[in-house]
This record gives C-alpha cells, structure tokens and sequence, in this order.
C-alpha cells in the first residue's frame, strides 16, 4: 500500500504487504486513551518506508501524561523516519534525532522509540534543550557574516594605503 495522502486512524489495521508512506502523506493517529484499543494502530506485516508526516490527534477529552507510551506501528521491516511530527494540529520541533518537543505540550516531549519491528511514541518528562549543533541557516549566516566584516576590513585597509602622503624634507622642528 502506498500512501500519498492522510491516513486517519482510530483503531488498529493491519496491511498485509508493504507500506509506502510518501513524502506528501500524512499518517494521522487518533488517541482517546493509553489502552491499546483506544488508539490508532498500523500492523505492516511487510517493510514500513516512513516518510512525510506523523500526526496525532487527541479526542474525548484525553490529555498525554508522563510515562504513557503507544506502540502506534509494528512491522517487519523498517526504512526511513518520518521528517516531521504535530500534536493536534501543531508542529512539533525535532531537538534530537526522534525526539520531539511540542509547544501544546507543557513540560512534557514525544520520544519515538525505534525496536527491531515496532515504532512505539513515549511521552517524558520535561521539555528538551535544543540540539548543540547549529542549524545550517545558522551556519549560513555566519559565514555571510564573516565575509562581510572580512570584505569591510579589507576595503577600509585599501582606502587607508591608497591616500597620499605628504613627506616633510627638512628637519624637524625650530
């Protein structure tokens, strides 16, 4: 099966096959308890390509507590990750590979959890500081920065030696 658009789901289903999710689709997972049962479930009894989107959407009142997990896909093969997860509509940020702080989600971040053939999504405790490593629109900037202070010096210095000088013959003084 391949999947190009949103798949909602409420309950377990199973594919017998393969899953393509593609880079425009969107798997959107309903979660109205931490039971099995009372969650959206995907079962690949094939090779799970994961890309695109990961969606949760919390209903009948259900709010996400520390320690809670969800084993949301199970499979026999696994490529890929998803490139991007939202929590009822908002985006989440990627501040460590699979882990996921959401604004809507107080004190508390997403953690996929990859095993040999289940992707299980585990709340924690606390909010996670962002990765050390620089992003590289923040790379790009310095460098553009560098270079333009590096160009400024550089023509201040030509201006400099290109003005004449005046040399006094004589000596100095009365």
């Amino acid at each position: 099966m391949t999947n190009k658009c949103v798949l909602e789901l409420d309950a377990r289903e199973t594919i017998n096959g393969n899953f393509d999710q593609t880079h425009s689709g969107e798997v959107d997972f309903l979660i109205s308890g931490d039971a099995p049962g009372d969650y959206g479930a995907l079962a690949v009894m094939g090779l799970a390509k994961l890309d695109g989107r990961f969606a949760l959407d919390l209903e009948d009142g259900f709010s996400l507590s520390a320690g809670e997990s969800f084993d949301v896909i199970t499979f026999a093969g696994v490529k890929n990750d998803f490139r991007s997860l939202s929590l009822d509509g908002t985006m989440c940020s990627e501040n460590a590979t699979d882990l996921w702080s959401c604004s809507n989600l107080a004190g508390l971040s997403l953690e996929e959890v990859f095993s040999a053939n289940s992707l299980e999504l585990e709340v924690v405790t606390g909010s996670v500081s962002p990765s050390p490593v620089p992003e590289p629109s923040t790379w790009a900037m310095l460098v553009i920065g560098f270079t333009t202070l590096g160009l400024a010096a550089s023509r201040a210095r030509r201006v400099r030696t290109s003005k004449p000088r005046r040399r006094l013959n004589g000596a100095m003084g009365a």
